[in-house]
């Protein structure tokens, strides 16, 4: 026997429903579309690049504007190029930022 679940008034109508899924969809695809530039990194990404910590590169997103928030793809997205400017500024590059 299939048990079937009770719409309740928080369920959205059909055409609600639609709608969120293709917002979900968009905020995919807008995700994605961030991650191709070459120039951004995640903050993982940037953390094993530059040889320090994910906290650390996310605390430098906010206090030196290296990068920010997306809320689209729920990560912090880090520019090569200004990492690359910071570290510079703070000594030797490492070499998988060369």
């Amino acid at each position: 026997m299939t048990m079937t679940r009770r719409k309740t008034k928080r369920d959205p109508p059909a055409a609600d429903a639609a709608a969120i899924d293709q917002l979900l969809l968009l905020r995919i695809m807008f995700a994605a579309l961030a991650l191709v530039d070459d120039d951004m990194l995640t903050a993982g990404q940037a953390a094993e690049a530059a040889g320090v910590d994910a906290k650390t590169v996310k605390r430098w997103c906010v206090e030196h504007g290296v990068g920010h928030f997306d809320s689209c793809s729920r990560r912090y997205l880090v520019s090569r190029r200004r990492l690359r400017a910071l570290l510079e500024s703070r000594g030797p590059l490492p070499a998988a930022l060369r």
